[in-house]
């Protein structure tokens, strides 16, 4: 559709100006992805945060896509922290299974030795330590194999319900130019007239019920 269309294209004004004509934000292109998942697969911090002030997106934030992944294990893949902290932010569930394996956010974030999301789960969102795959892989178990140390450190301390500056120091260390910057929504600019915003490009879209 438009939408997914100026979403993918990192048009922030004419996201905005779509959803006031009333685009509607339940409609998922032929992977099953909606517009959350494409901003959070782009690493489009701007475009999620207006997306995320939709009336509709509570029904779509932990709605999964044709590959069995939500907004937030898209925001991991992408290696995106603005993106994470918005969908925590707006109650994203931390701890939801991807449908293929089962990994967690927590899972993907050790996998893409990220320890900057790995934190932000744990300090932020409370996503749980021990969680398992369907074949009983924890994140510890993915740390300890991969060799990463700091986020075994990271892992161990969160555990152990160790203090919060403890985990926040392991964090720090890894990575100290990692700071969380507060994301701004763009005004808009243009308008859409009597477009049909709810058109579809591919002509095979899906709508949620």
């Amino acid at each position: 559709t438009p939408l997914h269309l100026a979403v993918i294209t990192r048009q922030e004004a004419v996201v905005e100006d779509l959803l006031r004509a009333g685009a509607d934000l339940t409609l998922l292109d032929r992977s099953g992805n909606s517009a959350l998942h494409l901003a959070a697969k782009g690493g489009h911090d701007e475009i999620l945060s207006i997306l995320l002030k939709h009336k509709k997106a509570a029904q779509l934030i932990n709605h999964p896509n044709g590959e069995g992944l939500n907004a937030i294990h898209e925001a991991m893949m992408s290696n995106s922290l603005p993106c994470l902290l918005l969908l925590v932010g707006a109650g994203a569930d931390v701890n939801a299974q991807e449908r293929k394996s089962g990994r967690t956010a927590l899972h993907l974030a050790v996998e893409h030795d990220n320890i900057s999301l790995a934190g932000c789960l744990l300090l932020e969102g409370d996503a749980h330590v021990d969680s398992t795959t369907y074949d009983g892989t924890t994140p510890l178990h993915i740390a300890a194999g991969r060799g990463s140390t700091r986020l075994a450190a990271l892992l161990k301390a969160a555990g152990k319900g160790a203090w919060r500056s403890v985990m926040e120091n392991v964090i720090r260390n890894a990575n100290p130019a990692s700071v969380e910057q507060p994301c701004h929504l763009l005004k808009p600019q243009t308008r859409c007239g009597k477009a049909q915003v709810n058109k579809s490009s591919l002509a095979n879209h899906i709508q949620l019920p």
